[in-house]
C-alpha cells in the first residue's frame, strides 16, 4: 500500500507522520525520529526508510471526515465526529475525538487500522477552538511516501502525484492520480496503470499495445482518452526524472511508426531485474461498467461475492432503464465500430473494461432520475491488427491467455489448437462479447451461461471417466444448446457430439432462447423489446460469418426503430431483411402471374359416376357421394366409393408419372410390392417428386415424397441427395451392429442429421451458384421419408410439412399415421413461431408471417427465424409373417386435400378387395385419380408400398 503523511522536524528531533484510514475512520500516525536540522532537509533526503519528496506547510488535520459511525465504547454507544494526531513525548497515540450522542464531545482512545487518508494545511485548520485542538502539534513538516508495494515516490515523475491505487489484477494495478495545472484552479485527475513488467517480457509488449492503440483511437469519442506513456527507474536511491515517451495522436486511418525500440530494449531488460516500471496515463473517464451493476458482499469464509446493484435494479425496472441500456449498448457499438473500421480486434471486451461517466452515483436511489451515460471502451493490452500482430506480440503471437474465458466466443473456447481468434472473421470476436455484456446487464449476472445443478448432475451420469475440460465443455454446450439456443449443431456434428460430450439436441428456435432469457432473469421479465432481443440473437450467433457486424448492430431496429415496408405495412429489424421481404413479394406477385391455377380443365375426366350399391348414375363426383352416405350404400365392402370410368385419366397419370420421376426400382416391373403415381392436376407446374433409395448392405429401402414450393430447386436438391445421405450416414454410425435403446437413440439422432444436412446443403448449394440467378430464389420443399428394414418388420419415418404417411392393417384396425402435420396454427408450432417473433396469419390458409403453409420445411431461407429444418420421427414394428395385409401410403398434400387418413385406408382396403387390376401400382395410379376428381387443386404425388 502506498500511503502518504508528514515529516515533522525541529533542529534536532523530527516526528514523521504517516496519515491513514479505513472503513471504521481514519487515523494520523506520529512516529518519531532522528534528522538533519530542518534547514538541511529537502526533496531526495532519506529519513528512516522515508524519502522527501518536498516541503508543505504546519502539521494540520486530516481533511477527510469519515462517514460518522456507531462504536461501542465500554457498552456506551459512540460516533466518530473526527480524526486528530497526538504526540505524548516519545510516545505515538492514535486518538479519535468522538461525541456521545445528545452529550458534549469527548475525547476517547481506540484502535484504528491504518489506511489513506489527506492531510490540510494550516491554513485550513478549523478557527473554532475545540477540544482536540490542543493536541495539535505545530512544526514544519514535509510529505513523504512509504516504500510499500514497490512503489517509492508519490511523485512517479515530474508531472503526477498518485492519490490511490483503486483496482489490481494478474497484468497490473490501476491509481487514481492528479496533475498540477496551470489554467485549473484545481488540478487534473488522471488514470495512471503500471504493469507488472517484472512479470517478463510479454507485460511490456502488453503496455507498448496500450500506447500503440491509444494512440490511433486518441480522437474517439467512445474510446478512453490515451495521454502517454513513460519507463521509470524503480531503484530507491534518490528521486531520478523518469523517462517520458509520449505518443503524438496519429493519423486516423495509419498505425503510428513502431515504437522506441530502446524503449522496449530497456523495458525487456529491466522486467527480468525490475529495475524499471511501465507506466501509462489515460484521462479519467469514470469507473466501470461492473462497478455499476454489481455490489460486493463479503461471504463468512472472506470470499468476495457479488449481487446485483440499486443501480441494475433500476436499469431493468424503471420506465427510463430500457433507454439507459440501450445507451451504454449504442456507445459500446460506437466503439466497437471505430476498432473495426481500422482493422482492430480488442479481444477482452467485459463490463471491467467499459468505462461509464455519470453525474449521478452508482449508488442511485428512486428519487433520482437514471442519467444517460458516456461510455467509453478501455484497455487494449489484448488487441490485435497487422502492426502489433508483426511488432508487439513476439514469436509466439497472441494466445487465449491475453482474454478473459467468460466472453470468448465459441471458435475460440472450443477451438482443437486454441486459436485466440477465427484467422477469417477476427472481428466477430468482438460483437461475441458484446452480445455477452448485453446479455449480462439484462440478467444482472457475470456468469451468464452457467449450467444449473441438476442439468450438471444428470449430464455427470453419461460422463463418467471423462476429464474436467471434456466436462467444462459439455456443461457450456449443454447451457448453449438446451437452453439458450445459441449453439445449433451442424448436422455432421450431432453423433461425435453425442459421444464426446453427451449433447442432444431436440431442436432450437429463436423463442427457446427468449424463453430461457425470461426464465433467468431474477425479475423473470426478460428482455421485453423484440428488437433489443432480436439485436442480441444476432450478436450472438454460433458462426463467426453470420453474427451481424457493428456498423451493422447500429443501424438496427433497436436504436433506429423498425423498417416498416410499404407493400404489407411488416416491421423489420434491418434494412436487409426489409430489402428481401419485398424481394419475396415481388416474387410472389411474379408467381401469381407466372405459376397461377389453370382455369380450364387440362385432363379428360369422366362424366357419369355411378352407387356402387344401387348403381344410380350422377353427372358429378360429388352428388354421387352425396348420395352413396346420405342412403348409407357404402355399408359392405368394396362399395364406399363411386364407380367410374378412369381410363383416360389413368394414361394420363401414367405418363406424367414416367415424367415427373427418376426412380427406376418399380418402373421395370422387378418390385410388385411397390405402386408410385404423381399428376401435375390443375397447377400449371409441377412441384411435387418422389424418389425411392434400397441399402442393399444395410438392407433396409427408404421412400421419400418430396413437395416443392415457389419453384423446384429445393425439390430437386433434396430428392438427388435424401438416399444417399441416408446410406452414408447409417453405414458411418454402423446403426446395424447396435440394438435395443442405442439403436434407437442412434437412429434418432442420424435421422435429424440427414435433415439438418439437407437444409444446410441446399443453403449453401444456392450461394455457389451465380449471383444473378438466385438472387430471388425463395424455394423451399416438405418432405416425407420412410424407411423400412424388412427383413427385420420394422420402419422408421420422418418429416417435416405436410406430406403424410399412413400404416394401413384392416377396417377393423384403426389408421396409424407416420408423420406430424406441421401447420402453423398448431398450438406448439405457433407458440415457436411467436415467441420467435413471428405471428400466423389467415390468408386462405394459416400461414407463417402471411407466406407460408407450413411451419417446417427445407430450404425457405428468407424465413428460418420462424421455420424449422427439424423433423418429426417416428418408429413401427409390424410383425413380419404375421397374416393379414399390411399396406404403406407416402403422399404429398394434393392427397390428403381432399381425403382423410380413413378415407385413403378405406379406398385402400377396397381396391384389394376388388382386385380388379391386380398390381399396388394400379391402387396408386387409382389414388391420384380420386384426390383429382374430388377436387384437388395441387400437385399430387403418392407411393404405396405393400409390406
Amino acid at each position: 500500500m502506498c500511503v502518504t503523511g508528514v515529516l515533522a522536524a525541529r533542529e534536532t528531533k523530527g516526528t514523521s507522520l504517516s496519515c491513514a484510514s479505513n472503513a471504521e475512520g481514519n487515523a494520523c500516525l506520529a512516529m518519531q525520529t532522528t534528522t538533519k536540522a530542518i534547514d538541511e532537509l529537502g526533496p531526495g533526503a532519506r529519513v528512516q526508510g522515508y524519502e522527501l519528496v518536498e516541503r508543505t506547510a504546519q502539521l494540520g488535520v486530516c481533511n477527510h471526515r469519515p462517514p460518522q459511525k456507531q462504536i461501542a465504547t465500554d457498552d456506551t454507544r459512540w460516533r466518530f465526529d473526527g480524526v486528530l494526531v497526538a504526540v505524548d513525548g516519545d510516545e505515538a497515540k492514535r486518538v479519535v475525538a468522538v461525541r456521545k450522542e445528545g452529550e458534549d464531545s469527548a475525547v476517547v482512545e481506540v484502535e484504528v487500522d491504518p489506511l489513506v487518508c489527506a492531510l490540510t494545511t494550516s491554513e485550513e485548520r478549523p478557527s473554532s477552538s475545540t477540544p482536540s485542538e490542543a493536541l495539535i502539534k505545530d512544526g514544519p513538516s514535509l510529505e513523504y511516501q512509504c516504500l510499500l508495494d514497490d512503489i517509492d515516490l508519490i511523485y512517479v515523475n515530474s508531472n503526477y502525484r498518485l492519490k490511490k491505487k483503486f483496482a489490481a489484477g494478474s497484468h497490473g494495478e490501476v491509481w487514481r492520480a492528479t496533475r498540477p495545472s496551470l489554467s485549473r484552479s484545481t488540478p487534473e485527475t488522471f488514470i495512471l496503470k503500471r504493469l507488472f513488467v517484472e512479470k517478463g517480457e510479454m507485460m511490456v509488449e502488453m503496455g507498448l499495445r496500450e500506447a500503440h492503440f491509444g494512440a490511433i483511437l486518441a480522437k474517439e469519442a467512445h474510446v478512453t482518452g490515451f495521454v502517454e506513456y513513460f519507463f521509470r527507474d524503480s531503484a530507491p536511491s534518490g528521486i531520478e526524472e523518469a523517462k517520458t515517451a509520449p505518443l503524438a495522436p496519429a493519423s486516423p486511418k495509419r498505425a503510428p511508426p513502431p515504437l522506441p525500440a530502446a524503449d522496449a530494449s530497456s523495458a525487456s531488460t529491466t522486467s527480468s531485474s525490475g529495475g524499471q516500471e511501465l507506466w501509462l496515463v489515460f484521462h479519467d473517464e469514470g469507473i466501470s461498467l461492473r462497478q455499476y451493476l454489481y455490489a460486493s458482499l463479503e461471504s463468512a469464509q472472506s470470499a468476495v461475492l457479488l449481487e446485483p446493484s440499486p443501480f441494475w435494479e433500476r436499469l431493468r425496472l424503471d420506465t427510463r432503464g430500457e433507454d439507459v441500456l440501450r445507451e451504454i449498448l449504442r456507445q459500446l457499438l460506437e466503439g466497437v465500430a471505430a476498432l473495426h473500421d481500422r482493422g482492430i480486434t480488442h479481444r477482452d471486451i467485459k463490463p471491467s473494461n467499459i468505462l461509464v461517466h455519470t453525474e449521478v452515483p452508482k449508488n442511485i436511489n428512486d428519487s433520482v432520475e437514471l442519467p444517460l451515460p458516456v461510455v467509453k471502451l478501455a484497455d487494449f493490452g489484448s488487441a490485435v491488427d497487422a502492426y502489433t500482430l508483426r511488432h508487439l506480440y513476439g514469436e509466439q503471437g497472441p494466445t487465449q491467455a491475453e482474454e478473459t474465458r467468460e466472453y470468448q466466443p465459441p471458435e475460440v473456447l472450443f477451438s482443437e489448437y486454441g486459436v485466440p481468434y477465427d484467422s477469417a472473421w477476427p472481428l466477430a470476436y468482438d460483437l461475441w462479447s458484446v452480445g455477452v455484456v448485453f446479455l449480462e446487464m439484462v440478467l444482472g449476472s457475470p456468469q451468464v451461461f452457467m449450467i444449473t445443478p441438476r442439468a450438471r448432475a444428470k449430464l455427470d451420469v453419461h460422463l463418467r471417466g471423462k476429464d474436467e475440460a471434456t466436462k467444462r465443455k459439455s456443461y457450456l454446450l449443454h447451457v448453449l444448446t438446451h437452453e439458450f439456443c445459441i449453439y445449433q449443431p451442424s448436422s455432421h456434428e450431432l453423433h461425435a457430439l453425442w459421444n464426446q460430450y453427451a449433447l442432444v439436441n431436440d431442436g432450437c428456435h429463436f423463442g427457446k432462447f427468449n424463453t430461457t432469457i425470461v426464465e433467468r432473469d431474477p425479475k423473470h421479465k426478460g428482455l421485453s423489446n423484440r428488437w433489443g432481443l432480436d439485436l442480441m440473437w444476432k450478436l450472438l450467433q454460433w458462426n463467426p460469418s453470420q453474427r451481424i457486424s457493428a456498423r451493422e448492430a447500429l443501424q438496427h431496429a433497436f436504436f433506429q426503430g423498425p423498417y416498416m415496408s410499404t407493400e404489407d405495412g411488416r416491421r423489420f429489424a434491418t434494412k436487409h431483411e426489409l430489402d428481401l421481404h419485398e424481394a419475396y413479394l415481388s416474387a410472389q406477385y411474379q408467381q401469381h402471374q407466372d405459376r397461377a391455377f389453370v382455369v380450364r380443365e387440362k385432363y379428360e375426366t369422366p362424366d357419369t359416376f355411378q352407387c356402387p350399391h344401387c348403381h344410380r348414375n350422377f353427372s358429378t363426383i360429388s352428388s354421387c357421394e352425396h348420395h352413396v352416405a346420405a342412403r348409407k350404400h357404402n355399408q359392405a365392402a368394396g362399395t364406399h366409393f363411386c364407380k367410374y370410368n378412369q381410363d383416360r385419366l389413368q394414361r394420363s397419370i401414367q405418363l406424367e408419372t414416367k415424367r415427373f420421376s427418376n426412380s427406376s426400382l418399380w418402373l421395370d416391373g422387378s418390385d410388385k410390392r411397390v405402386g408410385v403415381a404423381l399428376l401435375q392436376g390443375k397447377k400449371k407446374y409441377m412441384e411435387d417428386m418422389v424418389t425411392i433409395h434400397y441399402d442393399g448392405d444395410a438392407n433396409f429401402t427408404m421412400y421419400a415424397v418430396i413437395d416443392g414450393h415457389l419453384g423446384t430447386r429445393a425439390a430437386s436438391y433434396v430428392q438427388d441427395h435424401v438416399g444417399t445421405l441416408i446410406s452414408e450416414r447409417f453405414q458411418s454410425a454402423n446403426v446395424s451392429a447396435t440394438s435395443g435403446a442405442t439403436r434407437e437413440f442412434l437412429e434418432h439422432v442420424l435421422l435429424r442429421q440427414v435433415f439438418l444436412e439437407l437444409h444446410e446443403g441446399y443453403i449453401a448449394d444456392q450461394r455457389r451458384v451465380d449471383e444473378s440467378i438466385v438472387t430471388h430464389d425463395f424455394s423451399g420443399c416438405t418432405l416425407s421419408v420412410v424407411i423400412i428394414f424388412h427383413n427385420e418388420g420394422r420402419l422408421l419415418s420422418a418429416n417435416v410439412g405436410d406430406s403424410r404417411a399412413i400404416f394401413v392393417e384392416s377396417s377393423d384396425d384403426p389408421v396409424q399415421q407416420l408423420t406430424t402435420d406441421h401447420w402453423p396454427n398448431a398450438p406448439e408450432e405457433k407458440s415457436r413461431i411467436e415467441s420467435s417473433g413471428g405471428f400466423v396469419s389467415f390468408q386462405g390458409l394459416w400461414r407463417v408471417v402471411g407466406q407460408l403453409a407450413v411451419s417446417r420445411s427445407i430450404g425457405d431461407q428468407h424465413l428460418r427465424k420462424y421455420v424449422s429444418a427439424e423433423p418429426s420421427i417416428f418408429r413401427l414394428n409390424f410383425e413380419p409373417g404375421t397374416t393379414g395385409p399390411k399396406t404403406l401410403v407416402v403422399a404429398s398434400d394434393g392427397i390428403w386435400e381432399t381425403m382423410s387418413n380413413e378415407d385413403v385406408s378405406t379406398f385402400v382396403l377396397d381396391k384389394r378387395h376388388q382386385d380388379e387390376r391386380g398390381t399396388v401400382q394400379s391402387v396408386a395410379e387409382d389414388l391420384i385419380g380420386e384426390a383429382y376428381l374430388r377436387g384437388s387443386l395441387d400437385n399430387l404425388a403418392a407411393i404405396i408400398v405393400n409390406l
